[in-house]
């Protein structure tokens, strides 16, 4: 857990050209940025760590799969596929990560004064967690854990979780929406109010999906360059128009 040298933002996120160490932007507050990286599976299970004992910020606490600072010089893309090799010994690249949003933090716990803005990112791994190789300066071990087991958790006051109270929460509704199953669109089986965020979603994932059926990714291709389905624009016929494409799928051999 050696000191690094990040670089500095002000509180609207632009860089302002000074670099300091970690542990003087922690004692005085400066802004400076992070890369967050949930790591998710098929099964709708995330990725916790066990913060090392010995972490000056929140020891001994499950936390988000990776995160680290994003070093001087660093885009937070770059810090964020180093972080993921460094911390549980796995080899991505830009385009296994999917990018979510920034989010502006500010808490202080004990003498650290955390201001950040989080640059967070989605993977999506199915392989073995015992295949890993941790930093064992940084994260004691690490566990999948189901959504439903993740919300017990945080319902519970008494829980060892890092405090990141309505953060939790966007997570959890994000994951809900990248890993949806084609079927509850064909089905109808969700919230009419969302059927217009979980078609965009839905969409967007099959047509960039590298693992998406051929057949899928073409016909709905097809149907975005034509204008019969625009991104962003009236998706509130979401169920109807999945339902009709994927009998169109199934009948093809």
């Amino acid at each position: 857990m050696a000191d690094e040298l990040i670089d500095i933002c002000d509180e609207h996120n632009n860089l302002t050209g000074i670099k300091e160490l970690k542990t003087k932007a922690h004692k005085t507050g400066l802004w400076h940025r992070s890369a967050h990286i949930w790591v998710y599976s098929s099964k709708k299970e995330i990725l916790l760590q066990l913060r090392a004992k010995e972490k000056p910020l929140y020891p001994d606490m499950w936390d988000i799969s990776v995160a680290g600072h994003v070093s001087s010089g660093e885009q937070p893309i770059q810090s964020a596929i180093r972080e993921i090799k460094e911390e549980i010994g796995l080899d991505v690249e830009k385009s296994d990560l999917s990018f979510f949003k920034i989010i502006k933090h500010k808490s202080i716990f004990r003498d650290i004064k955390n201001n950040e803005f989080y640059y967070v990112y989605f993977l999506k791994f199915d392989g073995d967690i015992n295949d890993l190789k941790l930093q064992i300066e940084e994260v004691q071990t690490i566990k999948f854990i189901s959504i439903p087991e993740l919300e017990k958790e945080l319902a519970n006051p008494s829980n060892n979780l890092v405090p990141h109270k309505n953060y939790w929460t966007q997570i959890i509704k994000e994951l809900d929406l990248i890993t949806i199953d084609p079927k509850t669109i064909i089905n109808h089986s969700f919230n009419p109010k969302n059927s217009e965020k979980l078609g965009f979603k839905y969409v967007r994932n099959i047509i960039f999906d590298p693992e998406a059926p051929k057949i899928a990714n073409r016909e709905i291709t097809k149907m975005v360059k034509s204008g019969e389905y625009q991104l962003g624009q009236g998706l509130t016929d979401a169920p109807k128009l999945f339902c009709g494409l994927y009998k169109k799928i199934n009948d093809k051999p």
